[in-house]
This record gives structure tokens, sequence and C-alpha cells, in this order.
């Protein structure tokens, strides 16, 4: 087989500014003890359930419609999605409308009229209308590595729910393929009991007629009571089975599906050159790589974060005692600001987010080295 190698590998032996990933990975002596061979050959792609039966393609359909755990992962693919928008929202300005009406009344302690002993007072109306813009300048790519984490995470969960869907498409296949084999099992078994209960019949002829001993009857008679047993036995698996391809499925599992109990005699060869094809494919280390260049980003935004922000903002709007007024350009006001917040002290919050972010870089590298590990083993035995 070829020496290269899936180019997620060269990204386990950096981590930016977190902790690195331990020396003891054996991620260059994998590449070098590589000893399964290689031939010419592509995957075979699109409905490769029609080589074992056209009849699966209802069920694969059904499942990817109905099966409880792929909607598990379409509902963390949405979420993920979700919050990739708003991390990436962050980066963009925000523009408020805001309006409203204030009647205050207020006493001048001290200022008496004149004559009556009365306080002076006052009572004003005032109404307002206007926008405010507000944005803060990612001056040291804070903002916008939590926006490129949470981008990976939806990358993440994209990987894994294609990775449900193939586990899901297997799974209706292999538990077909162990209904149609129990069921074979089962007609098996029965015509095995019909056999040794024909026998028996035979046997105890030959008794009755004196022509054999007790000992050929009783063996007789235990045989066809084993294979009465190993019927049942044989049953009782076709039906586990039919309510496991049911569960698959999304339906009830009554054991009401009825496999077919016909296998291909032939399945199309896979050439030996596609599992190492396979590993820079396969859902679960595109996931894994992913979460890893995410962990990396969030350690980078942990460390940004040491900096000081800078905000800008700015409004614009009328106000005016009287509510006809707000659209008269004599009552506009205006204003604008920039804010520069750098930390000084918070207990050691921000320092201890770090180290934090780097911990999960390292655990996500360990992560995505440990599945490329057991890919190749997998690969391997295969």
């Amino acid at each position: 087989m070829s020496r290269s190698w899936p180019p997620l590998l060269l990204l386990v032996a950096a981590c930016g500014g977190a902790t690195p990933l331990p020396e003891a990975t054996p991620l260059p002596e994998l590449l070098a003890a590589w000893s399964s061979s290689s031939t010419a050959g592509r995957p075979e792609s699109g409905a490769w359930w029609e080589a074992i039966d056209p009849a699966l393609g209802p069920l694969v359909e059904e499942a990817l419609v109905h099966n409880q755990d792929l909607r598990v992962a379409a509902a963390r693919l949405r979420a993920a999605r979700a919050a990739a928008e708003a991390a990436g929202a962050s980066l963009r300005p925000t523009l408020d409308l805001n309006g409203g009406g204030q009647r205050r009344h207020q006493n001048f302690i001290g200022f008496p009229i004149p004559g009556s002993g009365d306080v002076l007072s006052t009572t004003t109306t005032t109404y307002d209308a206007g926008l405010a813009v507000a944005w803060e300048v990612d001056l040291w790519d804070r903002l916008g590595a939590t926006a490129r984490a949470a981008s990976l995470d939806g990358r993440a969960a994209y990987a894994d729910h294609r990775g449900v869907v193939e586990a899901v498409t297997a799974a209706v296949v292999r538990a077909w393929v162990v209904a149609s084999e129990a069921r074979l099992q089962e007609v098996l078994a029965a015509r095995t009991l019909a056999a040794w209960e024909e026998t028996e019949a035979v046997v105890l002829q030959r008794y009755e007629a004196g022509l054999t001993n007790p000992l050929d009857l009783r063996l007789a008679r235990a045989s066809s009571a084993s294979a009465r047993a190993a019927l049942a036995a044989a049953a009782q698996g076709h039906d586990q089975a039919r309510r496991q391809l049911e569960l698959v499925l999304g339906r009830y599992p009554a054991a009401a599906e009825a496999a077919r109990g016909v296998l291909a005699a032939d399945l199309p060869p896979t050439p030996s050159g596609v599992p190492v094809e396979l590993l820079g494919r396969r859902p679960d280390l595109v996931a894994a790589r992913a979460r890893y260049e995410a962990a990396r980003e969030r350690s980078g935004a942990a460390r940004a974060d040491l900096w000081p922000r800078l905000t800008l903002t700015g409004s614009t709007g009328s106000s005016s005692t009287e509510l006809q007024e707000l659209l008269d350009g004599d009552f506009s006001v205006w204003g604008l600001a920039a804010r520069l917040a750098a930390p000084l002290y918070d207990g050691g919050r921000r320092r201890a987010a770090i180290e934090g972010a780097d911990a999960a870089c390292e655990q996500a590298a360990a992560e995505l080295a440990n599945g490329i590990l057991r890919a190749a083993a997998e690969v391997e035995q295969a």
C-alpha cells in the first residue's frame, strides 16, 4: 500500500498555543508499522445494499425517516447550526429601535409660591424615539475564534449525523440479513424435526414388530425431542431478529416484518485498497478532527480574552414634549461613543479559562489520535 496518510494526522502534531499532544502517542510509528496490503480499486457508492437484495431499498428509506437515533442526531445538527449562527452574529453590529414616553412630577423644595405657602412644582411629559447601534471591534480575534469554533462544532455535528445515517443503513441491512438467516434456520430446523419424527415412526414400527431393541427407540425419541427443542430455539431467534429489524426501522417491535429468507449467493468483491481510503472519510474521524480544531480555536479565544475590548456605540433619534414633534428634525438628538475596557483583576477567572481550554484541546487531540488508532486496528483486522 502507499505510505501516504490522511492529512488529518498532521493536525495532531500541534495544538496552537495549547498544551501539546503527549509524546507517547505513537502516530509516527503507526505510519511505519502499517502492514495491510493495497490493490487498485474504488469503493462502491450509492445504494450498495441493492447488491444484497433490491428489496432492501424501501426498508432503508423507512429507517432514514423514522429511526429515533437519526432524529436525535438531526436535532443535534440543527442545534449546532443555530449555535454557529449565533456565534457568527457577534461579529456584526447590533441595531435596536427604541421609543418611549415619560411623565414626571417634580417639587422644588425651598421655593414656595409667594403669599400662598405652597411648594413650587412642575409636571413634564417627554417622548423619544431613535435607533441605537453597537459594535465590538474584534481587535484580538476573540469573537472570530469563537465563531469559527462554533462553525467547527456544526461540522462535527454534521459528520455525526452522516455517521448515524450510515450506521442506521448498515443496521437495517445487518438486521435484515440476520432475520433472513434466522428464517432459513427455522425452516431447516423444521425439516430436521420432520426427518427425525419420520425416523422415530419407522423405529417404533420395527420395535413393535420385534425387529429392534428399546434402546434404539429411546434414541430416536431423544433425537426427535432435541430437534423439537432446536426448532423452538430457531423460532425464538427468528422472532427476536424480526423485532430487532422493526426496532431499527422505527416501528413498534411486534415481529410483524417478515424477511424473505433468500440471501445472495455472490456479492461484488471489495478492493483491498478501500479501507485505507476510508480512514480519511470516516464520519467519526471527520467529527473528531472538527472537534479538535474547534478546541484549538477556543484556546485562542480564551487567550484573547486577556486583552482590552473596544466597543463603539452610536444613537440617533428625536426627543420632545409633544408626540407629534418626534418627526420634526428640529428635535433630533444623536450621540457617538467609544469604550475601551481592559481587565485588571478577576480573581484568576480568565487564567483558569485558558487552562480549561488547553486541557480540552489536549483531550480532543488525544481522542482524534485514539480514533485513528482504532480505525487502523479495524483495517488490520479486516
